[in-house]
């Protein structure tokens, strides 16, 4: 017995030293970076954030989901724009975003997406039987139910696990893309913009056969009656801040608003809608349908594709501008 202890105990030394070895070698470190192994576009873009704050004193922020971060080019908007838009950025992480900087630099005027999941009856509930959309890197703006969980942590390790340890795919250089085609991941300018700009327009009326729907996803823990607690930190906030807020529903397809139709959550949008113009009486820029749209502006059926995102971006100054 002490031999086979003994010996368990030299073979756990030496693959715990094996792992070390390698994670080394891939890294050329010895601690995990949440940049080069979590999540590389959002601490990016948090580094460019740090640096345009300091070289401007007035800024103003676009914030919201992917259909932000794809549809707006904050280039285009102006040298004072900076669009810290994420994949699956919920307005509660956007709250987050603007309390942790609230006092670092004075924000003008913010223009933030807005999506169904916005109004989930709960963001914090781990036991609830949907799966709770969240972008899950705010965690670095304050520690709380809804930004970090024991599910987080795991997350973590197993993004470093993926990028920095091999894989039977990677021993044997097995491409699981069959097109073979990638679509450029990174933060493109220094104004923050991350959207995918090579990812090409395809075929939806094809896309359309495929009976997925769309807003299922994106509707799951709303209910009738939408919960506006979230929403109503984020916009108390901005108002405790004197900051102009411009809420904006981009652009999406005929074929979403089927499905929104078909799953039975006409009147769930609706609801929102109508409480945030006629209760709330804020600012907010419907572009639900555009008839110059076509379909060849969009990637998919919520989200725009480059040629989309300028045109649209295009739209949004103009209309900035004018000071609708």
């Amino acid at each position: 017995m002490k031999y086979f202890i003994r010996n368990i105990t030299i073979f756990l030394v030496v693959f715990s030293l094996l792992l070390i070895f390698i994670f080394g070698i891939n890294t050329n470190s010895l601690s995990i970076s949440l940049e080069r192994d979590y999540d590389q576009n959002f601490f990016k873009k948090k580094r460019y954030f740090s640096k345009f704050i300091h070289k401007n004193e007035n800024i103003n922020i676009v914030l919201g989901s992917s259909t932000m971060e794809n549809g707006i080019i904050p280039d285009s908007l102006g040298p004072k724009w900076f669009s810290f838009s994420n994949r699956a950025q919920n307005i509660y992480e956007s709250y987050k975003f603007i309390d942790y900087f609230k006092d670092s630099v004075k924000i003008d005027t913010i223009i933030i997406g807005l999506m169904p999941f916005d109004f989930n009856y709960t963001l914090s509930n781990p036991n609830v039987n949907f799966r709770l959309i969240k972008n899950g890197s705010f965690f670095i703006f304050g520690i709380d139910s809804i930004t970090f969980s024991k599910g987080r942590i795991l997350s973590i390790f197993q993004k470093v696990k993926e990028k920095n340890y091999p894989t039977i795919e990677k021993i044997l250089r097995i491409n699981n893309n069959d097109s073979g085609f990638k679509i450029s991941r990174d933060v493109f300018s220094s104004q923050g913009f991350s959207g995918d700009i090579n990812r090409p327009s395809i075929n939806l009326d094809l896309i359309n056969n495929i009976k997925i729907n769309d807003a299922d996803k994106l509707f799951q823990g709303t209910k009738q009656i939408p919960n506006f607690y979230y929403f109503d930190l984020f916009n108390r906030l901005a108002d405790l801040k004197k900051i102009t807020v411009i809420y904006i529903i981009t652009p999406a397809t005929k074929y979403y608003y089927d499905d929104i139709n078909s799953g039975g959550y006409s009147s769930t949008w609706k609801n929102i809608l109508d409480t945030l113009l006629d209760v709330k009486h804020l600012k907010l820029w419907n572009y639900s349908y555009i008839d110059s749209f076509d379909l060849s502006y969009f990637t998919d059926k919520i989200h725009l594709s480059y040629d989309g995102a300028l045109v649209f971006t295009k739209m949004i100054r103009k209309r900035l501008d004018t000071k609708d």
